[in-house]
This record gives structure tokens, C-alpha cells and sequence, in this order.
């Protein structure tokens, strides 16, 4: 049954950005891949894990990388339960942040173990690395307009709600006044909606990559979108390049 739903989801994969071997965004040379991957274990970075046919998104981090072997060490999976899945599966995709820029990584699992009673995995180094480089995603400033945030990450949980600061096709800032609100960088909030001018609700996942104070009291949050559905995507584009186009035409004014 595994076997079976892990092909169909290879199969889906195909044709998606990160498959696709002639993708400008991809880093292949193996000098570069070690640099990218020693980056993120020197700045001891929460990474985000997705796990084929598992819906949820986890987090981990790097904990030790050895390039001569071409093998890393990831930390435990969190929430816990993902740690049973990925032992099933042995295959995940790795996604982060480096100055900024977000990459992911296909990684099949070589061997996991226990230390201490915590699981930890060894996996293959990859042959390619998906880099999107800043200007694949610049982001738009809202200004005048105002775009509704608004987040729920479980039933029990009190929603958190917010302001667009600015906006880009991968991802966003939003300003949330809530003083009882505790966020941090490598939180994943679920169930996240933006209400678009058009009455359009986008549905996505948002992983945190930066917190701030900033004036009135308010935190700003700078992350990424996960989990986002193709219509919200294409919604989402559609918009962006409005604000894009606005943007220019001030520009020149």
C-alpha cells in the first residue's frame, strides 16, 4: 500500500519546479552544495521537513554534515509523530532559508539510530539543491491597500490576526498586534488566509523565518508559504503582478 501511494506521488512530482532537471533555480555543483549545506549547520537553522504522503509539515535541524562521506546528520523530527512516517518512508524534502534566500533539498534517508533515547537520521548528500535566488520573488510594499491576515493553527488555539506589511509570490510580512501571540523563528502557522481585494480568500501554510518588534507594539513576521493550493497560487500571481505593474507605473510618474 506504501509502495503504491509513494509512486503516485513520484509520479505527480514529475512535472512540478522541483523535478524539473533543466530548472534554472537548481545548484548542482558539488562545491556549492557543500557550501549551501555547511551554511545551514553554521547557523544552527530550523529547517522545515515535508515527508511524501504526509500532509503535515515538520521541523528539524542540521546537526552534523560530513562531506568527504557525503552524508548528514538531521536532528529529530517535531511534532514527534513525523519521526514514525519518515522511518517508514526514508525520504523527505528539506526546506530553509540562506541570507535569505530560500533552497530545498530531496534527501533519502541512509540509516537512523537513537541518542540518548532521541531518533536522529543519516542521510545521502544531494546532487542538486533548488536555490531560489532573491529576484525569482521580489516582494511589493501593500502601502494604502489593506490586506486582512488571519491564522488558526488549531481549535483550542486563539486565532491570530493581522496586516500585510508586503507581499511576494513565495512569501510575506504581516504585522499582528496580539501581545499574547509567541512566535518564533522555524514556527510553521497552519490554516493561514489572506483576503484579496476581489473577496478571494488565499489558503496556505506559512513557515517563520523572522520576528520583530515594531511601532504601536506590534510583531512583524516574515515567512514563507507551504501548503498553498494551485487556485490560491494562481490568485495569489495575479495579484502580485497587479501590484507590480502599479508599482512601475509610479515609478515613471
Amino acid at each position: 500500500m506504501l509502495e503504491t501511494l509513494l509512486k503516485i506521488i513520484g509520479k505527480r512530482q514529475d512535472g512540478n519546479s522541483f523535478s524539473r532537471a533543466d530548472n534554472p533555480n537548481f545548484v548542482t555543483e558539488a562545491d556549492r552544495i557543500v557550501k549551501l549545506i555547511e551554511t545551514i549547520e553554521a547557523n544552527s537553522q530550523l529547517c522545515s521537513v515535508s515527508i511524501p504522503g504526509s500532509k503535515k509539515v515538520y521541523s528539524t535541524s542540521l546537526i552534523d554534515f560530513y562531506p568527504e562521506e557525503s552524508y548528514l546528520i538531521l536532528d529529530e523530527l517535531s511534532p514527534i509523530e513525523g519521526n514514525s512516517i519518515l522511518q517508514i518512508v526514508k525520504a523527505l524534502k528539506l526546506s530553509a532559508f540562506v541570507n535569505g534566500i530560500h533552497l530545498s533539498l530531496q534527501l533519502e534517508i541512509m540509516d537512523y539510530g537513537l541518542k540518548q533515547g532521541i531518533p536522529y537520521y543519516k542521510a545521502a548528500l544531494p546532487k542538486r539543491i533548488y536555490y531560489l535566488r532573491r529576484r525569482a520573488a521580489p516582494r511589493v510594499f501593500i502601502g494604502a491597500q489593506t490586506l486582512c491576515f488571519q491564522a488558526r493553527p488549531t481549535a483550542s488555539a486563539p486565532p491570530i490576526s493581522g496586516e500585510v506589511f508586503d507581499l511576494s509570490r513565495s512569501g510575506l510580512c504581516i504585522n499582528i498586534a496580539e501581545k499574547s501571540v509567541h512566535i518564533e523563528r522555524g514556527d510553521i502557522l497552519t490554516s493561514c488566509q489572506i483576503a484579496l481585494p476581489n473577496g478571494f480568500m488565499v489558503t496556505f501554510d506559512l513557515a517563520v523565518r523572522s520576528t520583530k518588534t515594531v511601532r504601536h507594539h506590534k510583531t512583524q513576521i516574515g515567512g514563507y508559504f507551504l501548503n498553498m493550493p494551485s487556485k490560491s497560487k494562481r490568485k495569489l500571481e495575479s495579484y502580485v503582478a497587479l501590484l507590480e505593474r502599479e508599482t512601475i507605473r509610479k515609478l515613471k510618474n
